[in-house]
């Protein structure tokens, strides 16, 4: 009897460690390669176990939930350790827990001369995924030259379809997962991606805009897709986004704005040029990083 209580209670031992067992992708968001070391949970000591290269390099990890790990940058020390959660698969590697991204805004109200800049504070840890298809898309020069191209006031600015044809129907169809939910309440300036059903997203974002009313905040976020990963700076959210503004309204059939479907087609900017010359455009994106080597708009 004895024996198949201990049996009965190592088999549940073993069944418990088994379902813990946790398969995870770490993704450096530094400018400088992160080496990945283990901490041993009795000791203490760290065993390395690889390094993710810089710039969004990734370095896939069969661990088990409870497990810590660290990580540690070419000039970056004491960088705070990461817990392995059941609810979590992926992992961002940064110096602060923020990236910063600023992007310069030309067209629309300011004219042919004028120019806006929107700094953006990236924070990965709210949605590790959303927060890396950003920065891997503004690395590439993905948004330069791109259109804001649905701007509807107290609601919404969204953009992400490239001006460079090849680009926008090459990641168009690179979704990410979604990233586990979160109960971050969305405010002025917050920033998520437009979605069509769970995993879905892909390159079209949109940014919250000055003073949307609570009814609408609280609406923010009830898709799975909707988890905000950056936020604008109060400057830019008190002047510039005003300044996104423009007389065509929503996209069809809500509105007079361009429809997204038809930018996407090979004349989709010539037609935004011709019919829309109002729409203000991100002229250059850039994460606030040393410069990363040539870079491409799409990856193949």
């Amino acid at each position: 009897m004895l024996r198949a209580l201990v049996l009965a209670a190592a088999t549940t031992q073993s069944a418990s460690i088994l379902a813990a067992a946790h398969s995870v992708i770490f993704r450096n968001e530094m400018d400088e390669d992160a080496t990945i070391y283990w901490v041993d949970p009795a000791s203490k000591q760290k065993t390395k176990v690889g390094v993710a290269k810089a710039y969004g390099g990734e370095l896939p990890q069969n661990t088990h939930v409870g497990h810590r790990f660290h990580y540690e940058g070419g000039h970056s020390v004491g960088v705070e350790d990461i817990v392995i959660r059941a609810d979590r698969t992926y992992y961002s590697l940064t110096k602060n827990g923020r990236c910063r991204v600023e992007c310069v805004v030309a067209g629309g109200k300011y004219g042919s001369k004028g120019r806006g800049k929107i700094g953006f504070t990236v924070y990965p840890d709210w949605s590790p995924r959303g927060a890396g298809r950003f920065l891997e898309l503004v690395r590439k020069h993905f948004f330069d030259d791109c259109a804001i191209n649905r701007v509807v006031p107290q609601f919404l600015a969204q953009f992400g379809i490239a001006a460079d044809y090849e680009a926008r129907t090459w990641w168009r169809t690179r979704n990410i997962e979604d990233d586990p939910p979160q109960t971050i309440p969305f405010k002025p300036g917050y920033v998520a991606f437009a979605g069509s059903g769970p995993n879905s997203r892909s390159t079209e974002m949109f940014v919250v805009m000055p003073e949307t009313s609570r009814h609408q905040l609280n609406a923010f976020g009830e898709n799975p897709w909707e988890t905000p990963f950056a936020v604008a700076d109060d400057d830019a959210i008190r002047s510039v986004l005003p300044m996104l503004v423009n007389s065509y309204g929503d996209m069809p059939p809500w509105g007079a704005g361009p429809d997204p479907q038809k930018i996407y087609e090979r004349g989709g900017y010539d037609m935004l040029h011709r019919d829309f010359p109002e729409l203000a455009r991100f002229e250059t994106c850039r994460v606030k990083e040393r410069p990363m080597p040539q870079v491409s708009r799409r990856d193949l």
